[in-house]
């Protein structure tokens, strides 16, 4: 259960989202590994009462006074429990396939990711929208990646990588909502704008090098024949930003 709290924002009903647990706390991005691992211990005590009260939602006024907080713990209760608590459909879900039945079908990913709609597992899964890829949560993932890969670079060369290869995989995009995609953007100095109501990616916007604090690097991508099929847009966009922009380079002093 914490873990699945643990995204920036939960699925919350088609059109909604919920907070996770501890961006409800007040955790922000850029947070030192002491404030991370205090908003965790806040989050597990609070998790454990309720649990404590066995998932009853009349509880969860009790256990903190914040709006956004109370929401979550609500959730996790009414939605979240009962979907965890559905996950041995999936045995059931086999032998009737395995019978000739029908097996209702749901979406793919990661509860982890915040994507609670994927309980209860068992369904007969389908694929995410490719125009929703890289969600918000996989974008912050890419940005960290990219920022680790360059570091370790940098410790071990002194200077920036000019340029990078990456392997990208469709089933990889499936269950992390696009988490090697938003790594290639964070690369190349470019980020997604998303449309609010459809969550979809409608924009790649140039990071300007002075936000950017680093030269643009050069990504050659190479993509498993599942992502070139599954996600076909991708293999346009990431060439987006510069055949629209002749601009988009490093300055040469």
């Amino acid at each position: 259960m914490l873990a699945v709290l643990r995204a920036s924002q939960v699925w919350g009903g088609v059109g909604n989202a919920v907070p996770g647990l501890r961006a409800a706390l007040g955790l922000r991005d850029g947070a030192s590994t002491p404030e991370v691992d205090a908003f965790e211990a806040e989050a597990r005590r609070l998790v454990t009462a309720l649990a404590e009260a066995d998932w009853d939602p009349a509880t969860v006024d009790a256990l903190h006074a914040d709006p956004a907080v109370r929401a979550a713990l609500a959730f996790a209760a009414t939605e979240v429990v009962p979907r965890l608590a559905r996950t041995t459909d999936e045995m059931d879900a086999l032998l009737h396939a395995l019978a000739g039945g029908f097996v209702p079908a749901g979406p793919s990913g990661s509860p982890l990711r915040g994507l609670v709609n994927v309980l209860p597992t068992g369904r007969n899964f389908y694929t995410v929208d490719p125009r929703a890829i890289p969600s918000r949560l996989a974008w912050q993932t890419g940005q960290a990646m990219a920022d680790s890969l360059i570091a370790r670079y940098l410790e071990e060369t002194g200077e920036h990588p000019t340029s990078v290869g990456l392997s990208v995989w469709g089933t990889s995009a499936m269950r992390t909502s696009g988490d090697d995609v938003a790594e290639v953007l964070a690369l190349l100095g470019v980020r997604p704008e998303w449309d609010e109501m459809s969550r979809r990616v409608n924009n790649l916007v140039p990071i300007d090098l002075a936000e950017l604090g680093r030269p643009r690097i050069d990504v050659t991508v190479r993509i498993s024949g599942f992502f070139r099929d599954a996600f076909p847009t991708w293999s346009r966009c990431w060439t987006t930003p510069y055949s629209s922009s002749p601009s988009l380079t490093n300055p040469t002093s």
